[in-house]
C-alpha cells in the first residue's frame, strides 16, 4: 500500500519499522521519535496506522497551525484517509489523493470542505492566498455558512473551481456568490492587500520571461524581477512559471529565480523563440548573435492562453480522468483540476510519443485525458491519435502517405473509445481580442512543416 501511494505522490519516500516492513526506503526503531523528527523538518506525513499513534506522537509539537506540515492517517485496509493536522495546508488534498489511489474515502472534517465543498485558504495548486488570509477568510467562510451571499470580484484567471463548488453548496443551503455586498472574494493578479472584509486570491496567470549574462548573481536577477513586477503593479504570487531560452537551462540564476517564486522553469529552443520576433517591442541583433533569437525574456514570456477559455466540458473530462498526458507546462496550467491524478509529462516535439502513451494507458482500462492547447482537432493531437488508430485497424494507407515514425501500432488501440472535446483555438481567442474578423468566410492555413 505504501509503494502504491509512493507512485501516486511524486517525491515521497516509504518509511518502515525495523523488522516489520521490508523494501522500505528508510527504516526506524523508535516510531514516536521518528515521527517527531519528520514533523520537525516540515515533512508531510501519511501514516498507515491508527490515528491515535500519530496524534500521541505529535501532540507535544503542535503550536502553530499556519506553519505545521500536513499529517494524514490511513486505515490498514485503505478504506479511509483522515486528515489529522493541517487540513488547509495540504492534508485535505493529500487525503483526497490517497483515497483516489486506494479506492477509499477521504474523511474531511474541516467546515469549509465538509459544508462548502471548498476551502478559501487552501486553493488549487498554483493559486496563492493574499496577506490577510486568516481574518478575512474566516469572515467570508462564516458568511457563506450562515447563508449570506458574498461578492465575487474576478479580475484575472478562471475561478471555475470556486464558482462550481459554491454553486453546489448554494443548491443545498441558499448561500452563493453575488455581485454586491460588504464581504468579498477578490481574484486578481495585481498587487492587492485585502482588508477585514475582502479575501484576496492570486491566480497563476503570469509567465515571467528571464534572460541574464552567464554567471549572473541569483540575488540580482531576483531583485530585478521583483522590482519589475512591482513597477507594473503585478503580484509576485501570480507568477505561474519562469521561462527562458535553452541556452540558460544550466544557468543557476534562472533556476534560483524559479525557486524563489516556487514555480517551474521552462526553456524554449532559439528557433522557436525566433518565430516570435514580429511581435517583439525591442528585437536585438546582439541577442541574436549570442543565442540565436532576437529576444529571450519577451519572446519566451508569451505563454499559453487564458485559463478562462477552458470549456466546462474539458474541465469535466479532466476531473473524471485517472491519468493525464501532455506537455508539462499545459499540465501545470490545468493543475487546479488534475490534482491527485497520475501525471505523464513530456516535452515539446514529443507529440507521437505522447499520443502513443495515452492510447497504451487507455488500452489498460484507464480514463485518460490527452491535453493539448487550443482545440485538439485544429492542427493538434486529435488528428495524430486517429492516424495511430487507423494503423491499429490495419486500414490501407495511400502510397504517398509516409508513416509517422515507423513504429508499429498496438492492436489493443482499436478497442479504445476516443472522445474529442472541442476547445477554443488561438485564432478564435485572437479574433475575439480584435473584434469579429472571422465573422464572414475565412480559411485557416497551417504554416507548419510537419
Amino acid at each position: 500500500m505504501a509503494h502504491a501511494l509512493q507512485a501516486a505522490l511524486p517525491g515521497s519516500t516509504v518509511h518502515g519499522r525495523e523488522g516489520r516492513a521490508e523494501g522500505a526506503d528508510a527504516t526506524f526503531a523508535d516510531t514516536a521519535g521518528h515521527l517527531r523528527a519528520l514533523f520537525g523538518q516540515g515533512k508531510p506525513i501519511v501514516g498507515i496506522c491508527a490515528a491515535g499513534i500519530l496524534l500521541r506522537a505529535l501532540a507535544p509539537l503542535l503550536a502553530d497551525k499556519t506553519a505545521e506540515p500536513p499529517v494524514v492517517a490511513v486505515s490498514a485496509d485503505g478504506l479511509f484517509a483522515v486528515p489529522l493536522i493541517g487540513g488547509h495546508r495540504g492534508a485535505n488534498t493529500l487525503a483526497r489523493a490517497v483515497a483516489e489511489t486506494l479506492g477509499g474515502t477521504a474523511a474531511l472534517t474541516t467546515a469549509g470542505d465538509g459544508l462548502l465543498g471548498f476551502a478559501l485558504d487552501d486553493p488549487p495548486p498554483g493559486w496563492r492566498v493574499g496577506d490577510n488570509r486568516r481574518e478575512a477568510g474566516k469572515r467570508v467562510a462564516a458568511a457563506l455558512l450562515a447563508r449570506t451571499p458574498v461578492r465575487l470580484a474576478v479580475e484575472a484567471g478562471d475561478p471555475a473551481w470556486l464558482v462550481q463548488t459554491g454553486a453546489r453548496f448554494a443548491a443545498q443551503s441558499g448561500a452563493d456568490f453575488t455581485n454586491e455586498g460588504p464581504l468579498a472574494v477578490r481574484i486578481t493578479d495585481q498587487i492587492a492587500r485585502g482588508d477585514a472584509n475582502t479575501f484576496v486570491l492570486h491566480p497563476p496567470t503570469l509567465a515571467l520571461g528571464a534572460g541574464c549574462e552567464r554567471g549572473a548573481a541569483p540575488n540580482e536577477l531576483i531583485a530585478l524581477a521583483e522590482t519589475t513586477l512591482a513597477k507594473a503593479g503585478l503580484a509576485a504570487a501570480s507568477v505561474a512559471c519562469v521561462v527562458s531560452t535553452e541556452a540558460k537551462m544550466d544557468e543557476p540564476a534562472v533556476h534560483a529565480l524559479a525557486a524563489h517564486f516556487r514555480v517551474p522553469a521552462r526553456f524554449f529552443a532559439p528557433d522557436r523563440l525566433e518565430k516570435e520576433t514580429p511581435r517583439l517591442a525591442r528585437p536585438s541583433a546582439e541577442v541574436f548573435r549570442t543565442v540565436g533569437s532576437h529576444g529571450v525574456a519577451e519572446a519566451a514570456g508569451i505563454g499559453p492562453g487564458d485559463p478562462a477559455s477552458r470549456t466546462p466540458e474539458a474541465t469535466r473530462i479532466l476531473r473524471e480522468a485517472t491519468d493525464v498526458v501532455g506537455y508539462s507546462l499545459y499540465l501545470d496550467l490545468a493543475a487546479d483540476v488534475i490534482a491527485g491524478k497520475r501525471r505523464h509529462d513530456s516535452q515539446l516535439a514529443e507529440e507521437e510519443t505522447r499520443a502513443r502513451l495515452a492510447l497504451d494507458l487507455a488500452a489498460e482500462g484507464r480514463a485518460v485525458a490527452l491535453v493539448a492547447s487550443g482545440d485538439p482537432g485544429v492542427y493538434a493531437l486529435a488528428t495524430l491519435v486517429f492516424e495511430l488508430l487507423e494503423r491499429a485497424g490495419e486500414s490501407p494507407r495511400a502510397s504517398n502517405e509516409a508513416p509517422l515514425s515507423g513504429c508499429e501500432a498496438d492492436p489493443r488501440w482499436a478497442k479504445v473509445e476516443v472522445i474529442v472535446v472541442p476547445g477554443v483555438s488561438a485564432m478564435q481567442a485572437a479574433a475575439a481580442r480584435l473584434g469579429a474578423p472571422l465573422g464572414h468566410d475565412f480559411c485557416a492555413i497551417s504554416l507548419s512543416d510537419l
